[in-house]
């Protein structure tokens, strides 16, 4: 199988991930990667990422996610109160 016709959740394997740096607040957020329109959020216990497009959760919230999630802080928070449920089913 190619890998473009794969499932969401295996082409996500082989992504290139950051390490989430919010480790002072026990973050429930492990890792993140970063795409042209989209972020990828790996949540503690998940095997595979959520992922947040400008089509799912509009580019401004996107936008400010890859903010927070390069900071390295806020992320978790920002999701819970901003976009919770905004990711791509």
């Amino acid at each position: 199988m190619e890998l473009s016709n794969a499932p969401f959740y295996i082409r996500c394997m082989d992504e290139d991930k950051e390490k989430y740096g919010n480790t002072e607040l026990h973050s429930t957020i492990t890792h993140y990667a970063i795409g042209d329109t989209y972020i990828n959020i790996w949540f503690g216990g998940l095997n595979h990422p959520k992922k947040y497009s400008f089509k799912s959760a509009t580019e401004s919230t996107v936008l400010k996610m890859i903010n927070l999630a390069q900071s390295g802080k806020g992320l978790n928070r920002y999701i819970v109160t901003k976009a919770k449920g905004l990711y791509e089913r």
